[in-house]
């Protein structure tokens, strides 16, 4: 993606005015808003990236900074690379921004809250409660294991030659943490490289030798990200900078999830321009989908799944899902769930919580979840279960989120109980022991994959999902003999006609998007689901506003 190309950098005018004082100048700065303009880095026309500068004249806003997925080579392209590139760089305006909004808490939306941060960003970062408690976990996640952008690493020469006779890592250091410190001048080497680019280098070096990311720097990171957070619950109006107020509504996604309300005073009239991040609905068994908005002059919203299937039916496969579970533990064989660790794999577990007490699954069953991540939000989901974050229901169950039996480590595939249940990442062909598990799996009849959500058709999940009878994982093809079976109630399917009407404010249905700019309001559409998709809602309705692409007029 290149941000050159009008495509992918689209400037939305939109009004006239939102803007917040740049950093170290908010005490100078009084000036009142003089113009609206919004940049939209990502999500415009693709999925992930979600970053959006908004510029009121005086000053600079984000709304999200999100990772970018390698979308392109769905496409057919070889967009790996450009993918990475993009992930190590940010927008030249993000860093003279003094106020960053979070909607919520998944990678595509604040997953480069860390290189912003890192590269000298110092405002202020808003987000609710339940976003900040579980962004600290994505946090920890993205510092750890970020391998895309260049950091200056410093370690000790005699812990590296030690290393590579103990054949033990030697720790590497980025920030100037105490232990760096202990480290003599004459002991020092240096690199400024990426993450990877680090590993590389020792792991091609003879002998080989690992190195380990240096715990206290990682703890630092995280903590100077962490100083810059402002809390705001919802429906609370903040004063954000000169004639800006900023509101977060519920948008009924995942715990803490939010739309973003902006009211830009300009001259004698106020503007209000409503950012829906990604919306919920009324499916989910954890908490209620997001209730009407108040009436704005302009909504970016979110629609990702703007051309799936949502009703009544879909809620109707949980219970299907549950017996599903009960049927396959019955013929004694794995059942694998592949699931995203942020949401997805706790609604995964309430329902095999569920399922225990309806006694469909035995007790005993051994339940597996091996990703330190999804354990670490489930921990975060339990710890604040009570808080206000679920319906009445699932915060006064106890193990809502605690399935008897569940365990860390997966053993090997001949000491793997039968039946049991594995919830893991999605990750199946890059995690080494994932793949060579799965190709054993995949090969026996008795065996289950579920796939419980959205899947790149060109990924091996997502060939499942299609009904592939052959997939290739570990470097091997793969002959599937086990069932396959997809499940649509554990995402978030979100119809046009149903995402319109929930802002509120703006009351078009989907028949009526191309008179949308009627009563001097807008609709801007950003982040659909898929290219393809993008390109079927085109040619269904040409004259639609799609993919944030600019009005005719351009001025509300």
């Amino acid at each position: 993606m290149n941000f050159a190309r009008p495509l992918h950098r689209v400037v939305l005018a939109v009004v006239a005015v939102l803007q917040w004082t740049q950093p170290g100048l908010a005490a100078e700065i009084s000036a009142a808003p003089s113009k609206l303009s919004a940049i939209s880095h990502g999500a415009a026309d693709r999925v992930s990236g979600s970053f959006h500068v908004l510029d009121t004249g005086n000053a600079r806003g984000l709304i999200d900074c999100g990772v970018l997925f390698d979308e392109e080579t769905a496409k057919g392209h070889s967009g790996k690379s450009e993918t990475s590139r993009l992930q190590a760089g940010l927008p030249a305006s993000a860093l003279t921004a003094s106020s960053l909004f979070i909607t919520h808490a998944h990678a595509d939306h604040l997953g480069r809250v860390p290189l912003l941060v890192h590269n000298g960003f110092s405002g202020a970062i808003y987000a609710t409660p339940a976003t900040k408690a579980l962004a600290e976990v994505i946090f920890e996640s993205s510092i750890r294991y970020e391998s895309s952008h260049a950091r200056q690493w410093t370690w000790s020469k005699r812990a590296k030659q030690s290393a590579e006779i103990s054949h033990k890592a030697f720790a590497v250091h980025w920030r100037n943490c105490a232990s760096k410190q202990t480290i003599a001048a004459d002991d020092r080497d240096e690199a400024d490289v990426t993450t990877q680019e680090l590993q590389d280098r020792f792991h091609d070096q003879k002998p080989q030798v690992k190195v380990a990311i240096c715990q206290d720097c990682i703890r630092e990171e995280l903590a100077a990200i962490l100083r810059l957070f402002h809390l705001l619950p919802y429906n609370t109006p903040v004063e954000v900078g000169p004639g800006v107020k900023a509101t977060f509504l519920n948008a009924g996604h995942i715990p803490g999830s939010a739309s973003v309300l902006l009211e830009v005073a300009i001259g004698d009239r106020t503007r209000r321009v409503l950012y829906s991040g990604d919306l919920g609905n009324d499916l989910s068994p954890l908490f209620p989908g997001p209730k009407p908005a108040p009436d704005v002059d302009a909504v970016f919203t979110e629609t990702t799944y703007g051309a799936a299937n949502c009703g009544p039916e879909v809620a109707g496969q949980r219970a299907e899902f549950r017996k599903a579970l009960g049927a396959a533990a019955a013929r004694q064989g794995v059942v694998w769930i592949p699931a995203f660790a942020l949401d997805r794999t706790q609604k995964i577990l309430y329902e095999i919580h569920l399922a225990q007490k309806e006694n469909l699954l035995p007790k005993p069953l051994p339940i597996y979840c091996p990703s330190p991540t999804a354990r670490a939000i489930t921990d975060s989901y339990r710890q604040h279960q009570k808080e206000g974050w679920f319906s009445s229901e699932v915060a006064g169950d106890e193990d809502a989120f605690s399935p008897r039996t569940l365990r860390g480590t997966v053993p090997s595939y001949n000491s793997l109980p039968r039946p049991c249940i594995i919830v893991s990442t999605t990750d199946l062909p890059r995690i080494p022991w994932m793949a060579k598990l799965a190709v054993d799996l995949l090969e026996e009849r008795k065996n289950d994959f579920f796939t419980v959500g959205y899947s790149d058709p060109e990924s091996a999940a997502g060939q499942l999902k299609l009904g592939t009878q052959k997939v290739t994982l570990d470097g091997r093809e793969v002959r599937v003999r086990a069932a396959i079976r997809s499940f649509d109630c554990f995402t978030r399917p979100t119809l046009l006609i149903y995402v319109l009407p929930t802002l509120s404010g703006i009351r078009y249905a989907l028949p009526t998007l191309t008179a949308a700019y009627r009563n001097g309001r807008a609709i801007i559409l950003a982040n659909f689901f898929s290219y393809r998709r993008s390109i079927l809602l085109r040619n269904k309705y040409p004259n639609a506003i799609l993919n944030g692409l600019v009005p005719p007029h351009g001025i509300w």
